[in-house]
């Protein structure tokens, strides 16, 4: 056993103190510390029990040498520590005393874990937090995953929706930082990247539970954070992708995944020939996941957008009759509580729609910034052809992208600007409405110097 393995198992065994275990750091401690503080104040709520009739396990899907005979990839389904471990050949320390360890395993091609929350109003994950650290430092994941971990997890709460998307990215192409672990298959050499986006979805009509009306707010903000962690020199690759579980569109098909099926679509069977492909080609699967990433992001806002538009329509119609001073109307009903009280909660949720697509869109730029600057630029320099005609592409498709968003966040402003004037036109009929046949004008009368009392009714 080499000196860089024993340091490894040396940090493995106490994963628990991650991210101490982490073996570079690329950010002041103190930044690690805040980090990590964030993360333990939110934690009770990621490991919270569940009932016990409810099976969710982690799902990690290795494509590599290593898979059965006629199969493309390795599926392993996990639960515990232990099972950990054993699934993919980890080293335990707690035996390491009674018996020679054996070697570690080289890294697969491809490895994808499947962070899962129970659904998108729960911050619950499919592992212990045990299993986490050992994940984080296994595969040296930077702190900033637990940052954006925790800030994603409370996507449905309107005061943090400010948070939802972001981006941390590093690269070391040329090797000058960073260990390399050749017993792991690490060359030290790689591009990584935390990244955290939110995406509007609708809860199914089949899902409501019974009694519930058809016409209730049915939109959820579901968030996820994919990190990527992928070796240039090897072409080897890690995805930690986080997202919730939701009621698939389809009666009958139960609680799915959906950005995973969303990645698995736009693929469209590429992952199975990751292993055939060299070290650009591996790249550009990554690119792809990045993409399909991106795409999820974009949801269902624009039907939300509409939806939003026609229910404040409903609401503020009865009320936006004309207000003719010359003429006496017939006094009108004022503006009921408790459409007041849906019309605050319809401008928060704009505000909220239009905060997230913001948000995305700054870190979507942020993402092609960092691929057409930091990556490209080193890459020419190592003069790596084949890995940046695939960043143009990516460059090129994810704009296309960010446009999308773009047309969304102007029809969110649209929107806004629409029902501002709706609310002040409803607060000045309300207005009024309230001293119609009230106000008095009082003028002096000419005749007996007394004052005379004139009743104005519009």
């Amino acid at each position: 056993m080499n000196e860089e393995e024993s340091l490894f198992r040396e940090q493995l065994a106490v994963a628990r103190t991650y991210p101490d275990t982490l073996l570079h750091q690329n950010k002041r401690r103190a930044v690690n510390q805040a980090w990590r503080e964030h993360y333990l104040a939110n934690k009770v709520r990621f490991f919270a029990k569940l009932p016990s009739n409810v099976d969710f396990p982690l799902v990690i899907i290795d494509f590599g040498e290593t898979c059965p005979p006629g199969e493309k990839a390795t599926l392993h389904i996990v639960r515990g520590l232990a099972g950990l471990r054993k699934s993919l050949s980890w080293p335990d320390p707690s035996r390491a005393a009674a018996e020679k360890p054996a070697g570690l395993v080289r890294d697969p091609t491809l490895r994808i874990i499947l962070l899962e929350r129970y659904s998108p109003t729960s911050l619950r994950l499919n592992l212990s937090e045990e299993s986490l650290l050992e994940i984080l430092t296994y595969h040296q994941v930077p702190t900033c995953f637990l940052s954006l971990l925790s800030d994603g997890a409370q996507s449905w709460d309107f005061s943090s929706s400010v948070r939802l998307a972001d981006l941390r990215a590093s690269t070391n192409l040329t090797g000058a930082q960073g260990p390399s672990m050749a017993c792991l298959g690490r060359s030290g050499r790689h591009i990584q990247l935390c990244l955290s986006l939110s995406s509007i979805r609708q809860y199914p009509v089949h899902a409501l539970p019974r009694g519930v009306d058809r016409g209730a707010w049915r939109w959820q903000t579901h968030s996820a954070v994919m990190y990527l962690h992928f070796d240039a020199a090897e072409g080897s690759a890690v995805w930690l992708l986080v997202s919730p579980r939701g009621y698939h569109p389809v009666k009958g098909e139960g609680m799915q995944n959906e950005l995973w099926n969303a990645i698995k679509e736009y693929m469209d069977g590429g992952l199975g020939e990751v292993v055939s492909l060299d070290s650009p080609g591996r790249l550009r699967i990554s690119l792809k996941g990045l993409l399909a990433v991106a795409e999820w992001a974009v949801g269902e806002t624009s039907l939300q957008l509409q939806d939003m538009d026609m229910r404040l329509s409903d609401l503020t119609r009865p009320y936006l009759a004309p207000i003719d001073d010359m003429a006496a109307d017939e006094p009108q009903e004022s503006v009921h509580e408790r459409d007041l009280r849906r019309m605050a909660f319809l401008m928060e949720r704009r505000i909220e729609s239009a905060t997230n697509v913001e948000n995305n869109i700054r870190a979507l730029r942020r993402l092609r910034a960092f691929f057409v600057g930091e990556v490209a630029e080193t890459l020419a320099r190592l003069d790596v052809r084949g890995m940046q005609a695939h960043i143009d592409e990516f460059e090129h498709k994810l704009s296309r992208v960010i446009e999308n968003l773009e047309d969304l966040a102007d029809r969110a402003q649209a929107l806004e600007r629409v029902t501002k004037s709706r609310e002040e036109y409803v607060s000045l009929a309300q207005l009024h409405r309230s001293v119609r046949g009230q106000q008095q004008l009082s003028i002096p009368n000419r005749y007996n110097g007394c004052k005379r009392i004139i009743r104005i009714d519009r």
